[in-house]
């Protein structure tokens, strides 16, 4: 069972998806979240950037959509949607980064690719406020907040180990661990 804040994260998750917000996620709303991300770092369709990303957004995409899509209609309602993260995450509440449900770390993909995270290059916070950007100024305001805990070692980056750190928190943490704040 979830948590109450890791309740609220999700659905927050969730509304911060659904771009359209027609309370369902579907393919389209991922895809205009990578679109205005990549657009940010000026990586147009067809480029090699935009085509990776795109295939690393389809194997997210079938992932969740095997996992939640109950109904088989291509969409995720806010209920598959609690449901598929009440089963992948039962009982990890302690879990380490390499343990973590298969789901969580393509997030973790995801999201390291959408700031421009390797082994060899952090996120800095302009980095950080362009992976932001999709989900609009309300989030983008506390960007910097944000961001000053999600550098866990203060050098100005979200290393690639880092950010492994904030994403087992933000979707196992119950408490006020600074990975709560990777959407902002």
């Amino acid at each position: 069972m979830l948590g109450q804040r890791q309740q609220e994260k999700l659905d927050r998750l969730f509304q911060l998806i659904d771009i359209d917000r027609s309370g369902f996620i579907e393919f389209s709303d991922m895809q205009g979240v990578m679109n205005h991300t990549l657009a940010q770092d000026d990586h147009a369709a067809g480029s090699p950037v935009f085509d990776a990303a795109e295939v690393m957004l389809r194997w997210l995409w079938e992932a969740i959509k095997g996992e939640a899509d109950t109904d088989s209609d291509e969409k995720i309602s806010a209920a598959e949607w609690t449901a598929m993260w009440t089963a992948q995450l039962a009982n990890d509440n302690d879990a380490i980064f390499e343990d973590l449900p298969a789901l969580v770390r393509r997030v973790h993909l995801i999201v390291a690719q959408a700031m421009g995270i390797n082994a060899n290059r952090g996120a800095d916070l302009a980095a950080y406020q362009r992976f932001l950007t999709p989900y609009g100024d309300a989030v983008t305001a506390g960007a910097e907040a944000a961001f000053s805990q999600l550098d866990l070692d203060g050098n100005g980056l979200i290393s690639i180990e880092e950010l492994q750190q904030l994403t087992a928190e933000y979707f196992l943490s119950n408490s006020d661990a600074p990975g709560n704040s990777l959407f902002g």
